[in-house]
């Protein structure tokens, strides 16, 4: 049960990382372009391949850590193709990290739902009745 918690905090840690990583490369790219998503098809193309990576990952029943791990090529291919296309690197790569992030904390409210909601009740010592 410790490793299961340990666990599910370290993938909110990588999903909050992830989502403010993106929010902020979203923003960069937004205030220094007048179009930062005006993309080459190519380009259109890894944000896909990214996003199937991520469905197929999580729906093979790999944790969502080891899911983001398989999505850094990707993230590689992204950046070179940005670098070979003068696209916005903080656009293309701010958007993918949103995605990512906002799944893994879709994930986490998932499976942290219903937990934790009524105070644990305390056992009464032998021999002793608590009234509820």
């Amino acid at each position: 049960m410790q490793d299961e918690a340990t666990s599910l905090r370290s993938s909110l840690l990588t999903a909050v990382l992830f989502t403010v990583v993106g929010a902020v490369g979203l923003a960069y790219a937004y205030a220094t372009r007048s179009h930062p998503l005006d993309l080459l098809p190519g380009l259109d193309g890894t944000l896909v391949c990214g996003g199937m990576t991520l469905l197929v990952g999580l729906g093979s029943g790999r944790s969502y850590r080891e899911t983001v791990t398989m999505m850094v090529p990707i993230a590689a291919v992204q950046a070179a193709s940005c670098a070979l296309s003068r696209a916005s690197m903080p656009a293309v790569l701010g958007l993918e990290a949103l995605v990512v992030g906002l799944v893994g904390l879709a994930l986490y409210l998932a499976a942290t739902w219903g937990q934790g909601v009524a105070p644990a009740r305390e056992s009464a010592p032998a021999g002793r009745h608590v009234a509820a």
